[in-house]
């Protein structure tokens, strides 16, 4: 991404005893694994991690084309906030 506010990155999508997964990894030296499901046109990916939780919910437009989201996070583990909206569209 070519932004000054995002770190370069690199996300690798994989399966594991426990099902889908990502991890993801930048240039910050950061390294976050997250849960992964789709299902029903819907995304999800998540993490626990006490003080700074992580969740996205994602919807598939009907064509296909675009996902829209917004990432969640939690420093209390109990209260939400929005993060981060994304939308993705195919090229």
């Amino acid at each position: 991404m070519n932004h000054a506010e995002f770190p370069d990155s690199l996300i690798v999508f994989g399966t594991d005893e426990e099902g889908l997964s990502m991890d993801y990894f930048d240039s910050r030296g950061v390294h976050r694994s997250y849960r992964v499901s789709l299902s029903a046109g819907v995304w999800r990916m998540w993490r626990h991690s006490p003080g700074f939780s992580q969740k996205f919910g994602g919807k598939l437009s009907a064509d296909g084309d675009t996902i829209e989201g917004l990432w969640k996070v939690s420093r209390d583990d109990s209260t939400w906030d929005d993060d981060l909206a994304i939308t993705f569209r195919r090229r």
